[in-house]
């Protein structure tokens, strides 16, 4: 799917099994001095039964990434991140909106974890209709908390 986002043309699409490569190399690039994960990783998740995912794309040029699982009627989100020069339009938000009307049809839930510091993420879920049901202390490699996160259809 096509989409207008503050001045750029971009595209929507899911993901391929062989996306892991470009997938590793855009997730260093959005998550520089944090955990990143490798392509391996990815080409882990993305072989495993109930994982899907969606990429935005200018041309060629793959510049945000969104990543789910799915199981027993529950998404995760396990990745959203956007080139740190595509920051700022709304391709974050695309991504999440092609997604969320994807479980709208299928009457899901979606959890995710955001770190606490992170404001401009979680101002992203909360204008998308995510709450936060909880926290987990030290969630991430750095010992940063988590906000946990929650969205279901009305």
């Amino acid at each position: 799917m096509s989409r207008a986002v503050t001045g750029l043309h971009v595209d929507i699409v899911p993901f391929e099994q062989d996306a892991s490569s470009c997938l590793a190399k855009l997730h260093k690039d959005c998550f520089l001095g944090e955990e990143q994960w490798s392509e391996e990783a990815f080409a882990q998740l993305l072989s495993m039964s109930g994982t899907s995912g969606w990429g935005a794309y200018m041309g060629e040029a793959l510049i945000g990434l969104l990543l789910v699982h799915y199981v027993a009627g529950e998404y995760e989100v396990l990745t959203l991140g956007v080139h740190p020069q595509r920051r700022g339009r709304g391709i974050g938000r695309a991504l999440m909106v092609e997604f969320m009307a994807q479980v709208l049809l299928e009457n899901a839930v979606i959890f995710l974890e955001v770190k606490v510091t992170n404001n401009k993420a979680f101002h992203l879920y909360s204008s998308l209709g995510f709450t936060q049901v909880g926290s987990r202390k030290r969630y991430y490699p750095n010992g940063e908390d988590a906000r946990v996160l929650r969205f279901s259809s009305p």
